[in-house]
Protein backbone atom coordinates (compact mmCIF):
# COMPACT_ATOMS: atom_id res chain seq x y z
CA UNK A 1 0.00 0.00 0.00
CA UNK A 2 1.60 3.52 -0.72
CA UNK A 3 2.56 5.61 1.90
CA UNK A 4 0.23 8.57 0.99
CA UNK A 5 -2.53 6.11 1.14
CA UNK A 6 -1.68 5.02 4.97
CA UNK A 7 -1.15 8.17 5.69
CA UNK A 8 -4.99 9.29 4.77
CA UNK A 9 -5.80 6.33 6.68
CA UNK A 10 -3.95 7.29 9.87
CA UNK A 11 -5.32 10.98 9.63
CA UNK A 12 -9.20 9.36 9.36
CA UNK A 13 -8.52 7.22 12.43
CA UNK A 14 -7.19 10.27 14.45
CA UNK A 15 -10.39 12.56 12.99
CA UNK A 16 -12.82 9.75 14.63
CA UNK A 17 -10.59 9.20 17.47
CA UNK A 18 -11.00 12.92 17.82
CA UNK A 19 -14.53 12.81 17.66
CA UNK A 20 -15.08 10.36 20.49
CA UNK A 21 -12.95 12.29 22.66
CA UNK A 22 -15.07 15.72 21.78
CA UNK A 23 -18.12 13.58 22.49
CA UNK A 24 -16.64 12.19 25.85
CA UNK A 25 -15.33 15.95 27.09
CA UNK A 26 -19.00 16.41 26.52
CA UNK A 27 -20.77 14.08 28.96
CA UNK A 28 -18.38 14.77 31.22
CA UNK A 29 -18.61 18.53 31.09
CA UNK A 30 -22.80 17.83 31.42
CA UNK A 31 -22.24 15.78 34.52
CA UNK A 32 -19.63 18.05 36.20
CA UNK A 33 -21.75 21.00 35.56
CA UNK A 34 -25.02 19.68 36.47
CA UNK A 35 -26.25 21.50 39.60
CA UNK A 36 -26.18 19.59 43.16
CA UNK A 37 -29.43 20.80 43.97
CA UNK A 38 -31.48 20.89 40.65
CA UNK A 39 -33.52 17.55 39.35
CA UNK A 40 -30.66 15.06 38.06
CA UNK A 41 -31.11 14.46 34.82
CA UNK A 42 -27.43 13.18 34.00
CA UNK A 43 -27.00 10.27 36.92
CA UNK A 44 -23.69 10.78 38.43
CA UNK A 45 -23.43 7.51 39.50
CA UNK A 46 -20.06 6.48 39.10
CA UNK A 47 -19.66 2.93 39.23
CA UNK A 48 -21.03 0.38 36.31
CA UNK A 49 -20.42 0.45 32.76
CA UNK A 50 -22.91 2.84 30.27
CA UNK A 51 -25.18 1.03 27.87
CA UNK A 52 -27.12 3.20 26.70
CA UNK A 53 -28.08 7.25 26.59
CA UNK A 54 -32.00 7.71 26.97
CA UNK A 55 -33.58 11.27 26.49
CA UNK A 56 -36.64 12.04 28.53
CA UNK A 57 -39.14 14.12 28.49
CA UNK A 58 -36.85 17.40 29.52
CA UNK A 59 -35.02 16.68 26.01
CA UNK A 60 -32.24 16.36 28.54
CA UNK A 61 -29.97 12.90 28.68
CA UNK A 62 -30.20 10.68 31.32
CA UNK A 63 -27.55 7.99 31.28
CA UNK A 64 -28.49 4.93 32.43
CA UNK A 65 -26.01 2.90 34.36
CA UNK A 66 -25.51 -1.32 34.13
CA UNK A 67 -25.43 -2.83 37.52
CA UNK A 68 -22.67 -3.73 39.15
CA UNK A 69 -21.80 -4.99 42.80
CA UNK A 70 -21.23 -2.17 45.39
CA UNK A 71 -17.59 -1.47 46.22
CA UNK A 72 -16.55 -2.25 49.29
CA UNK A 73 -15.97 1.72 50.50
CA UNK A 74 -19.54 2.17 49.56
CA UNK A 75 -20.72 -0.76 51.85
CA UNK A 76 -18.40 0.48 54.43
CA UNK A 77 -19.83 3.74 54.69
CA UNK A 78 -23.57 3.44 54.77
CA UNK A 79 -24.71 4.89 58.87
CA UNK A 80 -28.50 3.63 59.12
CA UNK A 81 -30.00 0.22 57.59
CA UNK A 82 -34.31 1.06 56.77
CA UNK A 83 -37.33 -1.06 56.87
CA UNK A 84 -40.12 -1.00 56.63
CA UNK A 85 -43.37 -1.95 59.04
CA UNK A 86 -47.56 -1.93 58.28
CA UNK A 87 -50.47 -3.46 56.28
CA UNK A 88 -50.07 -4.06 52.41
CA UNK A 89 -52.34 -1.22 50.37
CA UNK A 90 -51.33 1.07 53.03
CA UNK A 91 -49.06 3.56 51.03
CA UNK A 92 -45.47 2.01 51.86
CA UNK A 93 -45.09 1.89 48.05
CA UNK A 94 -44.46 5.58 47.11
CA UNK A 95 -43.07 5.87 50.56
CA UNK A 96 -40.29 3.41 49.18
CA UNK A 97 -39.70 4.96 45.92
CA UNK A 98 -39.35 8.76 47.39
CA UNK A 99 -36.59 7.02 49.55
CA UNK A 100 -34.99 5.26 46.67
CA UNK A 101 -34.93 8.57 44.68
CA UNK A 102 -32.98 10.50 47.19
CA UNK A 103 -28.84 10.55 45.80
CA UNK A 104 -27.84 9.05 49.07
CA UNK A 105 -30.47 6.80 49.56
CA UNK A 106 -31.07 2.73 48.53
CA UNK A 107 -34.59 1.52 49.28
CA UNK A 108 -35.39 -1.74 47.46
CA UNK A 109 -39.14 -3.06 46.32
CA UNK A 110 -40.18 -5.52 48.60
CA UNK A 111 -36.44 -7.76 48.20
CA UNK A 112 -38.63 -9.48 51.69
CA UNK A 113 -34.85 -9.21 53.31
CA UNK A 114 -36.38 -11.25 56.45
CA UNK A 115 -37.98 -13.67 54.93
CA UNK A 116 -34.84 -14.35 52.34
CA UNK A 117 -32.55 -14.55 55.97
CA UNK A 118 -34.92 -16.60 57.58
CA UNK A 119 -35.76 -19.20 54.46
CA UNK A 120 -31.19 -18.90 53.48
CA UNK A 121 -29.33 -17.85 56.78
CA UNK A 122 -26.11 -19.65 54.58
CA UNK A 123 -26.32 -17.18 52.23
CA UNK A 124 -26.44 -13.87 53.73
CA UNK A 125 -22.29 -14.40 54.88
CA UNK A 126 -21.82 -10.46 55.39
CA UNK A 127 -23.17 -7.28 55.24
CA UNK A 128 -22.06 -6.74 51.38
CA UNK A 129 -24.33 -9.63 50.47
CA UNK A 130 -26.79 -8.27 51.92
CA UNK A 131 -26.39 -4.37 50.97
CA UNK A 132 -25.99 -5.68 47.06
CA UNK A 133 -29.14 -7.83 47.24
CA UNK A 134 -31.09 -4.66 48.13
CA UNK A 135 -29.01 -2.79 45.75
CA UNK A 136 -29.45 -4.88 42.70
CA UNK A 137 -33.20 -5.36 43.61
CA UNK A 138 -33.64 -0.94 43.33
CA UNK A 139 -31.71 -0.98 40.23
CA UNK A 140 -33.80 -3.89 38.19
CA UNK A 141 -36.89 -2.19 39.73
CA UNK A 142 -36.11 1.22 38.36
CA UNK A 143 -35.34 0.13 35.18
CA UNK A 144 -36.33 -2.13 31.64
CA UNK A 145 -39.83 -3.22 32.73
CA UNK A 146 -39.46 -2.97 37.20
CA UNK A 147 -42.34 -1.75 38.84
CA UNK A 148 -40.81 1.14 39.42
CA UNK A 149 -39.66 1.93 35.67
CA UNK A 150 -41.75 4.10 32.81
CA UNK A 151 -42.13 0.70 31.05
CA UNK A 152 -43.31 -1.07 34.16
CA UNK A 153 -46.32 -3.33 33.04
CA UNK A 154 -48.18 -2.99 36.04
CA UNK A 155 -49.10 0.70 35.14
CA UNK A 156 -51.92 -0.06 33.01
CA UNK A 157 -53.57 -2.47 35.97
CA UNK A 158 -52.39 -0.33 38.76
CA UNK A 159 -53.23 2.87 36.87
CA UNK A 160 -50.17 5.00 38.06
CA UNK A 161 -46.63 4.40 37.99
CA UNK A 162 -44.11 4.10 40.83
CA UNK A 163 -41.67 5.40 38.89
CA UNK A 164 -39.95 9.22 39.84
CA UNK A 165 -37.98 10.41 36.62
CA UNK A 166 -35.11 12.98 36.95
CA UNK A 167 -34.02 11.92 40.23
CA UNK A 168 -31.55 8.69 41.33
CA UNK A 169 -34.02 6.27 41.77
CA UNK A 170 -32.06 3.03 40.61
CA UNK A 171 -28.96 4.78 41.17
CA UNK A 172 -26.78 6.60 44.36
CA UNK A 173 -24.30 9.53 44.22
CA UNK A 174 -21.26 8.73 44.91
CA UNK A 175 -22.10 7.04 48.30
CA UNK A 176 -24.93 5.65 50.09
CA UNK A 177 -25.82 6.76 53.75
CA UNK A 178 -28.97 4.88 53.87
CA UNK A 179 -29.86 1.36 52.58
CA UNK A 180 -33.19 -0.87 53.16
CA UNK A 181 -36.05 -2.81 51.90
CA UNK A 182 -39.60 -1.63 51.44
CA UNK A 183 -41.73 -4.88 52.48
CA UNK A 184 -43.56 -3.61 55.60
CA UNK A 185 -46.58 -6.37 55.04
CA UNK A 186 -44.70 -9.24 55.10
CA UNK A 187 -41.84 -8.45 57.63
CA UNK A 188 -45.29 -8.07 60.24
CA UNK A 189 -46.28 -11.35 59.05
CA UNK A 190 -43.28 -13.04 60.00
CA UNK A 191 -43.55 -11.84 63.56
CA UNK A 192 -47.15 -12.83 63.75
CA UNK A 193 -46.04 -16.24 62.44
CA UNK A 194 -43.73 -17.21 64.57
CA UNK A 195 -42.48 -14.12 66.96
CA UNK A 196 -39.52 -15.96 68.40
CA UNK A 197 -38.29 -17.04 64.74
CA UNK A 198 -38.77 -13.48 63.65
CA UNK A 199 -36.31 -12.20 66.79
CA UNK A 200 -33.86 -14.50 65.77
CA UNK A 201 -33.84 -13.22 62.57
CA UNK A 202 -33.91 -9.67 63.17
CA UNK A 203 -30.51 -10.09 65.51
CA UNK A 204 -29.23 -12.11 62.69
CA UNK A 205 -29.58 -9.15 60.33
CA UNK A 206 -28.67 -6.31 62.74
CA UNK A 207 -25.43 -8.31 63.64
CA UNK A 208 -24.64 -8.99 59.90
CA UNK A 209 -25.12 -5.36 59.07
CA UNK A 210 -23.40 -4.08 61.94
CA UNK A 211 -25.17 -0.25 61.70
CA UNK A 212 -28.42 1.65 63.60
CA UNK A 213 -31.69 0.16 62.60
CA UNK A 214 -34.69 3.01 61.25
CA UNK A 215 -38.01 1.59 61.23
CA UNK A 216 -40.61 3.51 58.86
CA UNK A 217 -44.68 3.15 59.60
CA UNK A 218 -46.88 4.10 56.98
CA UNK A 219 -50.37 4.19 58.45
CA UNK A 220 -53.67 4.84 56.30
CA UNK A 221 -56.67 5.43 57.61
CA UNK A 222 -57.76 2.23 58.98
CA UNK A 223 -61.37 1.94 56.76
CA UNK A 224 -59.66 2.68 53.73
CA UNK A 225 -57.01 0.41 53.94
CA UNK A 226 -59.44 -2.33 55.15
CA UNK A 227 -61.94 -1.77 52.36
CA UNK A 228 -59.08 -2.05 49.86
CA UNK A 229 -58.18 -4.72 51.18
CA UNK A 230 -61.51 -6.28 50.90
CA UNK A 231 -61.95 -5.37 47.36
CA UNK A 232 -58.93 -6.55 46.22
CA UNK A 233 -59.64 -9.99 46.65
CA UNK A 234 -62.11 -10.21 44.41
CA UNK A 235 -61.45 -7.19 41.64
CA UNK A 236 -58.11 -5.99 40.45
CA UNK A 237 -56.45 -2.65 41.27
CA UNK A 238 -57.78 -1.12 37.90
CA UNK A 239 -61.58 -2.48 38.66
CA UNK A 240 -61.30 -0.89 42.13
CA UNK A 241 -60.08 2.49 40.89
CA UNK A 242 -62.84 2.64 38.67
CA UNK A 243 -65.26 1.03 40.96
CA UNK A 244 -68.44 3.87 40.52
CA UNK A 245 -70.78 1.96 42.61
CA UNK A 246 -70.59 1.22 46.61
CA UNK A 247 -70.53 -2.79 47.14
CA UNK A 248 -72.59 -4.58 49.05
CA UNK A 249 -70.53 -5.90 52.17
CA UNK A 250 -72.90 -8.98 51.76
CA UNK A 251 -71.53 -9.57 48.36
CA UNK A 252 -68.09 -10.85 50.26
CA UNK A 253 -69.61 -12.08 53.27
CA UNK A 254 -69.60 -9.97 56.45
CA UNK A 255 -67.73 -12.54 58.25
CA UNK A 256 -64.82 -12.31 55.98
CA UNK A 257 -64.77 -8.68 56.31
CA UNK A 258 -65.02 -8.86 60.10
CA UNK A 259 -61.74 -11.10 59.76
CA UNK A 260 -60.04 -8.41 57.72
CA UNK A 261 -60.76 -6.06 60.25
CA UNK A 262 -59.22 -8.34 62.84
CA UNK A 263 -56.34 -8.82 60.91
CA UNK A 264 -55.44 -4.86 60.42
CA UNK A 265 -55.68 -4.45 64.25
CA UNK A 266 -53.71 -7.59 64.93
CA UNK A 267 -50.56 -6.40 62.52
CA UNK A 268 -50.96 -2.70 64.31
CA UNK A 269 -50.93 -4.53 67.72
CA UNK A 270 -47.68 -6.77 66.56
CA UNK A 271 -46.16 -3.37 65.42
CA UNK A 272 -47.01 -1.63 69.05
CA UNK A 273 -45.37 -4.65 70.70
CA UNK A 274 -42.62 -5.05 68.81
CA UNK A 275 -41.33 -1.40 69.02
CA UNK A 276 -41.84 -1.98 73.03
CA UNK A 277 -40.20 -4.81 72.89
CA UNK A 278 -37.10 -4.23 70.65
CA UNK A 279 -36.79 -0.36 71.49
CA UNK A 280 -37.21 0.65 67.58
CA UNK A 281 -36.50 3.75 66.45
CA UNK A 282 -39.33 4.23 64.48
CA UNK A 283 -41.29 6.74 62.54
CA UNK A 284 -45.03 6.74 61.89
CA UNK A 285 -45.70 8.45 58.11
CA UNK A 286 -49.40 9.01 57.55
CA UNK A 287 -50.54 9.06 54.42
CA UNK A 288 -53.40 12.10 54.90
CA UNK A 289 -49.90 13.84 56.07
CA UNK A 290 -47.82 13.15 53.08
CA UNK A 291 -50.94 14.36 50.70
CA UNK A 292 -51.81 17.17 52.34
CA UNK A 293 -48.25 18.45 53.28
CA UNK A 294 -45.81 16.23 51.24
CA UNK A 295 -43.04 18.83 51.50
CA UNK A 296 -42.92 19.09 55.37
CA UNK A 297 -43.77 15.40 55.29
CA UNK A 298 -40.46 14.12 52.97
CA UNK A 299 -38.33 16.52 54.48
CA UNK A 300 -39.31 14.86 58.38
CA UNK A 301 -38.63 11.54 56.63
CA UNK A 302 -34.86 12.86 55.23
CA UNK A 303 -34.33 13.92 59.21
CA UNK A 304 -35.12 10.59 60.63
CA UNK A 305 -32.97 9.01 58.61
CA UNK A 306 -30.17 11.76 58.77
CA UNK A 307 -29.71 12.97 54.93
CA UNK A 308 -29.97 16.34 53.62
CA UNK A 309 -32.25 16.80 51.15
CA UNK A 310 -32.60 19.45 48.08
CA UNK A 311 -35.32 21.49 47.02
CA UNK A 312 -35.87 20.31 43.83
CA UNK A 313 -35.59 16.47 45.45
CA UNK A 314 -38.36 17.65 47.48
CA UNK A 315 -40.29 18.99 44.52
CA UNK A 316 -39.89 16.37 42.10
CA UNK A 317 -41.13 13.70 44.40
CA UNK A 318 -44.17 15.83 45.93
CA UNK A 319 -45.02 16.25 42.12
CA UNK A 320 -45.39 12.62 42.01
CA UNK A 321 -47.94 12.40 44.75
CA UNK A 322 -51.83 12.20 44.11
CA UNK A 323 -53.71 15.48 45.07
CA UNK A 324 -56.36 13.53 46.97
CA UNK A 325 -56.73 10.53 49.14
CA UNK A 326 -58.20 7.69 47.69
CA UNK A 327 -61.05 6.99 50.08
CA UNK A 328 -61.98 3.45 49.15
CA UNK A 329 -64.49 3.52 52.14
CA UNK A 330 -67.37 4.55 50.34
CA UNK A 331 -66.98 1.99 47.65
CA UNK A 332 -67.93 -0.14 49.97
CA UNK A 333 -71.88 -0.15 52.10
CA UNK A 334 -70.31 -0.09 55.64
CA UNK A 335 -72.89 -1.59 58.41
CA UNK A 336 -73.16 0.14 61.03
CA UNK A 337 -71.74 -3.04 63.26
CA UNK A 338 -68.69 -3.07 61.27
CA UNK A 339 -68.35 0.58 61.72
CA UNK A 340 -68.69 -0.23 65.02
CA UNK A 341 -65.76 -3.26 65.61
CA UNK A 342 -63.07 -0.54 63.73
CA UNK A 343 -64.18 2.13 66.42
CA UNK A 344 -63.76 -0.38 69.27
CA UNK A 345 -60.15 -1.14 68.08
CA UNK A 346 -59.60 2.47 67.28
CA UNK A 347 -60.52 3.60 70.72
CA UNK A 348 -57.51 1.58 72.06
CA UNK A 349 -54.96 3.21 70.40
CA UNK A 350 -53.70 6.84 70.66
CA UNK A 351 -52.10 7.15 67.08
CA UNK A 352 -55.10 5.88 65.53
CA UNK A 353 -57.53 8.82 67.25
CA UNK A 354 -57.85 11.09 64.85
CA UNK A 355 -59.55 8.23 62.35
CA UNK A 356 -62.07 7.43 64.58
CA UNK A 357 -65.06 8.98 62.63
CA UNK A 358 -66.10 7.23 59.69
CA UNK A 359 -65.83 10.18 57.83
CA UNK A 360 -62.80 11.65 59.01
Amino acid sequence: MPCCEITIQLNEMRQKKGILLLLASALIAMYLLSPADSPVYFNKLIYGPVYHLNLISSNKAKLQIGFTPLPQTVVDQVKYFVYFLGRSRSGHSIVGSILDSHPHMVVSHETGIFLQLKAHPEHYTSKSVVFNELWENSFNACHHNGLRSSNSQDISIKGYSLGIDGLYQGAYLSHIDVIGDKNGGRTVSVFNQDPLEWERVFFKLKSLVNIPFKVIYVIRNPYDNIATARLYHSLNMSEVRNLNETVLVDDFSQKAFVKQIDRHFNSHQAICDMQKKYNLDLLEIHVKDLIEDPKATILHMCQFLGVQCSNSYVEVCSSKLFKTESKTRYKMRWTPGLISRVKMYISRYKNLQRYYSFDS
